[in-house]
């Protein structure tokens, strides 16, 4: 397990507040979401999406708009909202809207090049 030399200081902006994203662009940055039951936050890389091109089809799953984040959008295969980006050797990468569990809310975002040692 690697060990840092120095607390990192993570600056979060309101989850409220969408990233400045250009449209048709995707950005990583650092989420934090809490888990409201257990009290705890964890802080994880996301996509956050603005009106990006998807190859895809619209999603299809059952009860899935409930488990979205309230400011996921996808409209004819354009995603706007968090996502997970996961690298996948036969699609080059697989991007699915961000779920968050039912006791889980994101409370803020940080750019990456923004976290400072």
């Amino acid at each position: 397990m690697s060990q840092f030399e120095k607390p990192i200081t993570i600056r979060y902006r309101a989850a409220d507040v969408s990233p400045p994203v250009a449209e048709g662009e995707m950005e990583t940055f650092i989420v934090a979401v809490r888990s409201l039951r257990e009290g705890g936050t964890v802080c994880f890389a996301a996509d956050y999406l603005n009106r990006f091109p998807l190859w895809c089809s619209p999603p299809s799953v059952p009860g899935i708009a409930d488990r979205l984040h309230p400011r996921v959008y996808i409209e004819d295969c354009h995603a706007t909202g968090w996502f997970d980006h996961i690298p996948d050797e036969a699609n080059g990468a697989i991007i699915s809207p961000m779920l968050l569990a039912s006791d889980q809310q994101l409370v803020g975002w940080c750019p990456v090049d923004e976290m400072a040692p």
